[in-house]
């Protein structure tokens, strides 16, 4: 729809989309990148998420196909981006591996189990109070990982990402301990093929009382919307995943393919090192 596309790409002037489409009297194939900022060890890079690689049925042939990626690659490089990563399908993963040099960062996991039979901490629950921007700056740069590269989630992209959005709305909830915002997570809920999923897509936690606070306040959510099937996403290295366990969350859900390829020498670290990235199912588009 044309208000999500626009969301996607054109909705936050600092970080402008880069989309190239093919034109023969009406657009037959269409590639987008969206662009943010990653915090890394030593500083910052200027990421895009590729994603929305489209083609007419009609004129689906591997010309276009490489003609339209190569040039999206180029405005990418043009606009600034270091560093380009996506999650492809079965069908394009072989094709950005072998004909554009993505890297292939190995396969994430979904975390999933059964809603009823997931472990409750005990404690209160999460609020849905939403905290002023400052406050969710100030703790973000107390927990983003110093020793991976992960998506800036600072105020701005927060109010983008999750309160911007168009169509149903997110499960977005915040912690604090003695006043302090100490955790936030969200949450979306989707029909799957094997009944309804609730889908986990940012968990982000100071200290073990707001992890608490935050996992009750979901499970409340998911439950009201009579979820089956509880999903989250953690990478190599990510400590999340062994919580995620705890909690009666298995990797034994579906797996998504993982690839990046640097534009820049500043990218060119992080490309096949899946333990440097902190990923969550937020970082994907498709949700």
């Amino acid at each position: 729809p044309e208000e999500l596309w626009r969301w996607r790409y054109h909705d936050r002037p600092e970080f402008p989309g880069v989309c190239t489409v093919a034109d023969d009297g009406d657009v037959v194939a269409h590639v987008g990148a969206i662009t943010s900022k990653a915090d890394i060890p030593d500083g910052s890079l200027k990421l895009a998420l590729w994603t929305d690689l489209m083609t007419h049925p009609a004129r689906r042939d591997l010309g276009l196909f490489m003609d339209l990626a190569q040039a999206n690659l180029a405005a990418c490089q043009a606009a600034g981006v270091q560093l380009v990563y996506a999650f492809p399908n079965d069908r394009s993963y072989p094709l950005l591996k072998r004909l554009f040099g993505f890297k292939d960062l190995g396969d994430l996991p979904a975390y999933e189990g059964p809603r009823k039979g997931l472990r409750r901490p005990g404690g209160p629950s999460a609020a849905e109070a939403r905290p002023e921007p400052a406050e969710l700056d100030a703790f973000w740069r107390r927990v983003g990982p110093e020793d991976a590269l992960v998506l800036r989630r600072d105020a701005a992209w927060v109010d983008w990402r999750l309160h911007r959005r168009p169509g149903a709305p997110y499960g977005v909830f915040y912690a604090r301990t003695d006043g302090l915002l100490t955790g936030w997570a969200a949450a979306k809920v989707f029909e799957g093929p094997a009944g309804r999923i609730g889908d986990v897509l940012e968990f982000w936690a100071e200290v073990p009382e707001a992890r608490n606070e935050l996992v009750c306040a979901l499970w409340d959510w998911f439950a009201a919307r009579r979820v089956d099937v509880v999903s989250a996403w953690a990478g190599a290295g990510d400590h999340r995943g062994s919580y995620f366990e705890s909690l009666g969350l298995v990797p034994a859900g579906p797996r998504t393919h993982f690839v990046a390829r640097e534009l820049s020498p500043a990218g060119k670290a992080f490309p096949g090192e899946p333990a440097y990235w902190r990923l969550s199912n937020g970082d994907s588009d498709v949700f």
